[in-house]
């Protein structure tokens, strides 16, 4: 549909500068002639002119009237190469563009579909890099999981040990403190055996009468 509109464009374009050309072909020519006219009118009043008592003011006033008519066409001329060259400048922008825009829609499916298979390799990439962080982190989920099981293994063993001191430490006392109880219990009973053994044996009865 793009194509068919560039080439009806392309199509008035052309019309339009066969047109153009047309007239500027006819201005050209009106100015030719008008140049033509000047001169021929020139050369009238210079043999006018020679006729006359004063030559040379005539022929000044008629070589004046002539250089105003020259610098009117060479104005009017003039101007219309300015516009031709703008026009020529136009159009050679205009075929760029739309050899351009040609180009472009020659390439634009393609273009579309190197895009497109660009997209899809960016977002298998980013998937892929989203895995490989998901990978990553899991992993280091995992190691930091480990490391505080393995912390909280440590301090029990570390609390079962000290718990163990502390009940070998207490059974230690209770064992010292009874072999110190059973140690005074035997010297006591040693020192009141030793003291019943030293004690003077009881008097005995008086004799009756």
């Amino acid at each position: 549909m793009k194509k068919l509109v560039l080439l009806a464009t392309l199509c008035c374009a052309v019309a339009a500068a066969a047109q153009e050309d047309a007239e500027v072909t006819a201005h050209r020519a009106r100015i030719a002639a008008d140049r033509s006219k000047a001169e021929a009118e020139f050369v009238q009043q210079e043999k006018a002119c020679y006729g006359k008592f004063a030559v040379n003011d005539c022929l000044k006033e008629a070589r004046a009237k002539r250089r105003v008519v020259i610098a009117d066409l060479r104005r009017q001329e003039i101007s219309l190469n300015d516009s031709i060259r703008r026009r020529r400048g136009a159009e050679r922008q205009r075929e760029n563009d739309e050899r351009a825009e040609l180009e472009r829609q020659r390439k634009d499916p393609a273009e579309r579909a190197k895009a497109a298979q660009a997209q899809r390799e960016k977002e298998v990439r980013g998937a892929g890099k989203a895995a490989e962080h998901q990978d990553r982190a899991a992993a280091a989920e995992a190691r930091a999981s480990q490391a505080r099981d393995a912390q909280r293994r440590k301090e029990a063993d570390m609390a079962q040990a000290r718990a163990r001191l502390e009940q070998d430490a207490a059974d230690n006392k209770a064992r010292r403190l009874k072999a110190e109880a059973d140690a005074r219990e035997r010297k006591a009973a040693l020192e009141k055996r030793i003291a019943a053994r030293k004690k003077p044996p009881a008097s005995s009865l008086p004799v009756p009468p």
